[in-house]
């Protein structure tokens, strides 16, 4: 049977996201729409009077606006930054895959494991010795989370996460589908006639409220940890090599590459594939376009683009000129030859 679909009062959400009601307060809101999208039951957002002059266009329930927005006869609530503030409602009506309480049966955790009795186990998960869940913790069916791995309280892993060995995650983490924390790191080393493998034998230390994305690995040390540290978020399709560290409150979009041993600050923001050469050190506040290759340590906060990254307006622009080399190669030959007999202008 389909669930019901949830809905809230205008004045709910009001309290929810801390707003100023403007309007019916019993105004009935199932869903959220984009600006311009008409929908009595609909609420949706305007960042600046262009978007809210679209999203009074048409019929909508109710609109999310900046504290100075004239709605006039519309229903709406007054925020300070209608984004971040949207993004609460969106997560009211965010789809939640649910596990029952308690222990699946099928689960199977180790004699020497400890497990809060608050936590969710779902079907086939494997927990392995001296391994220790958390309070209210939810582990999605096929996970796999190995010795001495330590899941905090309130964190979840979806389904067929793994955690290899040695990995700490910190409170409120959620861990997506298919990442894989704690692989070995890559390591090798030519002896002359072979690559002898390194083992790696450190682990990885997530701080508070950080996200990992579908299909990512974030590999253990070799002999210290790896760090990721609180409220950073990663993308799916990310590979994060052994001893790297990333500061606080970070981003990195999809398909980003840090190599092993690479430094970073906090609030460090990487957009899709970028890549991160093994052993750089990048300050705080440091922002790389989409693309960038960091081959060397970046010691100045700023946006970057290009690789290597220089300031972002120089590297847009040497970015445009790119597709001219052709014709501009072309002029300099036509120039050369012109005057490679002692022509002058």
């Amino acid at each position: 049977m389909a669930k019901s679909i949830k809905t809230w009062t205008l004045n709910e959400l009001a309290e929810k996201i801390g707003g100023t009601l403007v309007g019916n307060p019993h105004l009935l809101i199932s869903r959220p729409v984009p600006a311009g999208f008409a929908a009595e039951d609909g609420i949706t957002f305007a960042t600046n009077s262009s978007f809210l002059e679209k999203a009074l266009s048409v019929d909508v329930g109710a609109i999310v606006a900046p504290l100075d927005s004239d709605l006039g006869e519309r229903s709406g609530i007054l925020v300070e930054n209608p984004r971040a503030s949207f993004a609460g409602i969106l997560q009211l009506f965010a789809p939640v895959l649910e596990i029952e309480n308690g222990i699946h049966p099928s689960a199977s955790i180790h004699l020497d494991a400890s497990v809060a009795s608050s936590a969710k186990i779902g079907a086939n998960v494997i927990i392995c010795a001296d391994v220790l869940i958390g309070e209210n913790v939810t582990i999605h069916p096929g996970c796999f989370v190995g010795p001495n791995c330590v899941v905090g309280d309130g964190t979840t892993l979806m389904p067929n996460a793994t955690l290899v060995v040695n990995v700490r995650l910190g409170t409120h983490c959620f861990i997506h589908s298919g990442a894989v924390i704690g692989a070995d790191g890559f390591g090798f080393e030519w002896d002359g006639t072979k690559h002898v493998k390194i083992p790696q034998i450190g682990g990885v230390l997530i701080g508070d409220n950080v996200e990992v994305g579908a299909n990512s690995c974030i590999d253990r040390g070799a002999l210290e940890d790896t760090v990721i540290g609180s409220g950073t978020k990663i993308d799916n399709l990310v590979q994060v090599g052994h001893n790297v560290v990333i500061g606080t409150n970070s981003i990195l979009a999809g398909m980003v590459g840090i190599g092993g041993s690479a430094k970073i600050g906090n609030q460090f923001i990487a957009g899709a594939n970028v890549g991160v050469k093994d052993n750089v050190a990048i300050v705080d506040n440091v922002v790389l376009g989409g693309r960038s290759g960091v081959s060397g340590d970046i010691k100045e906060s700023g946006v970057y683009f290009g690789t290597p990254p220089i300031p972002i307006k120089e590297g847009l622009r040497v970015f445009a000129l790119t597709n001219k080399l052709p014709e501009i190669w072309k002029r300099l030959r036509d120039l050369e030859e012109k005057f490679k007999d002692g022509n002058k202008l």
